[in-house]
């Protein structure tokens, strides 16, 4: 419900609390870019190649498993006849490392946190995980980024940078900081 006061919840009593995009731009094929892009302004959409293999393992149920990580099959990679069916649009969530044993020691994982479109009956209540810093599926060539339109308070300050506007108190710019000078090591 629109009133002249703002935007208020069907009982038209309480503040309605939900963001728009108020620009949206494409982030560069690059996984730290959109891990910066994603602890800045949230999740970030994206699309990805939807290979024979995915579905696969939607039918073994794999992906309910929060240890699979998912990467299409080399087969598929390399060879023309297996090229994917369609693309399927995705939210990238956030991101994280996991220690897999091999034969030769501890191999560390990058994946991304992916929420998909299919419901919470998919994957682990709706999210996956596909492998990070290769391009996966294509996944990291595709994505678009938005800078939210924030209701702000008065404890928050806003800058405007090249076009781009964000709100944050003096303690998030301090830990935002921090936070993005030390992406590089994840």
């Amino acid at each position: 419900v629109i009133s002249p006061l703002g935007d208020y919840c069907n009982n038209k009593k309480d503040p309605a609390y939900f963001y728009r995009c108020s620009h949206y731009y494409r982030i560069k094929n690059d996984a730290n870019e959109i891990m910066k892009d994603i602890y800045k302004w949230g999740p970030v959409s994206s699309v990805y190649r939807v290979y024979d293999s995915f579905k696969k393992h939607m039918r073994l149920g794999d992906f309910k498993n929060e240890n699979f990580i998912y990467e299409p099959t080399d087969q598929e990679l390399e060879n023309k006849k297996f090229l994917p069916k369609y693309y399927h649009a995705i939210i990238i969530f956030g991101w994280g490392i996991k220690d897999i044993e091999t034969s030769s020691g501890v191999k560390k994982i990058k994946y991304w946190i992916i929420k998909n479109s299919f419901g919470n009956d998919f994957g682990n209540n709706g999210y996956f995980k596909i492998k990070r810093g290769i391009n996966c599926c294509q996944i990291e060539e595709n994505v678009i980024g938005c800078i939210p339109d924030f209701h702000f308070n008065d404890d928050i300050y806003t800058i405007n940078s090249l076009n781009k506007q964000w709100a944050e108190t003096i303690k998030q710019k301090n830990i935002r900081n921090a936070l993005i000078t030390n992406l590089t090591a994840v």
